[in-house]
């Protein structure tokens, strides 16, 4: 008498959880695509790698940033034994000059220089604020090239970012300036190159009102403009940088400086 096998072969317990796990990974992926078919590409996503879309290629971002860079200056200040360089930015065309206070602070001349031109102009102190960190400086001359202000409220984290200034500036001209007389105001002279980095905007602290920005600055680039890569506009100035990290720099937002110059002038820009 013969025997038949009654019986359907069953998986094993290994490949039961194999299935499993494909079974898991599959409805990941699908969560993902739908995700994405949603809501879109995550913010300062770019299809070219390590790339996202270059401002340039937009006339108006292109032309604010470039305005930008002409309104922005070379500062340099003197104590009675020491110097302190600094960047500023016009901010209204009749001389108006936003920069940091710990740059002018304790100064016995402040002398600017416009990016446009081969002078240095001696600068008043109109308000400084140690509160804020921010200066307002005036020279007298009219027509000048002034940055194209934004809005920062509209700023969110992960924003691309520029800053212009002139870091680490040298002590060339500073002899010369020196050595002025009292009442010289207007002295030719070059100075430092302007130069940006690129970066963004890492985050938001609302306590202090202030940025932290993942940008390379350093010692100079204080009270240079933060311009966004949305729209070419300033977003923001910057004052300090963590000295033992590299990159992390902080920036005051540019809704506050006109708070700051309309308190100081009694003026709205």
């Amino acid at each position: 008498m013969s025997l038949s096998n009654n019986y359907e072969e069953t998986p094993s317990g290994g490949m039961k959880a194999l299935i499993a796990i494909l079974f898991i990974v599959g409805v990941v992926l699908l969560a993902v695509t739908v995700y994405m078919q949603i809501y879109g590409k995550p913010s300062g996503y770019s299809d070219e790698t390590g790339s996202t879309a270059d401002p340039y290629n937009d006339e108006n971002i292109r032309a604010n940033i470039e305005q930008t860079k002409l309104a922005t200056v070379y500062v340099a200040t003197f104590q009675t034994n020491s110097f302190r360089t600094g960047t500023g930015f016009v901010i209204r065309s009749d001389g108006y000059i936003i920069t940091n206070h710990h740059v002018i602070s304790d100064n016995i001349a402040i002398w600017v220089k416009i990016n446009t031109e081969d002078t240095f102009y001696k600068a008043v102190v109109v308000d400084s604020r140690e509160d804020y960190d921010l200066a307002l400086l005036r020279i007298w001359r009219e027509d000048l090239p002034k940055a194209v202000l934004g809005n920062s409220g509209g700023v969110k984290q992960g924003d691309n970012v520029r800053v212009l200034g002139y870091p680490l500036g040298t002590q060339a001209m500073l002899s010369e300036l020196m050595n002025t007389e009292e009442d010289e105001n207007i002295i030719p002279g070059s100075g430092e190159t302007l130069k940006e980095n690129v970066g963004i905007i890492s985050s938001y602290v609302s306590q202090s009102d202030r940025y932290t920005l993942d940008v390379s600055v350093n010692p100079g680039n204080s009270g240079g403009p933060v311009v966004s890569e949305k729209d070419g506009k300033v977003i923001a100035v910057v004052y300090a940088k963590i000295m033992d990290a590299e990159g992390i720099s902080f920036a005051i937002p540019i809704n506050l400086v006109e708070s700051f110059f309309m308190a100081a002038t009694g003026e709205v820009l």
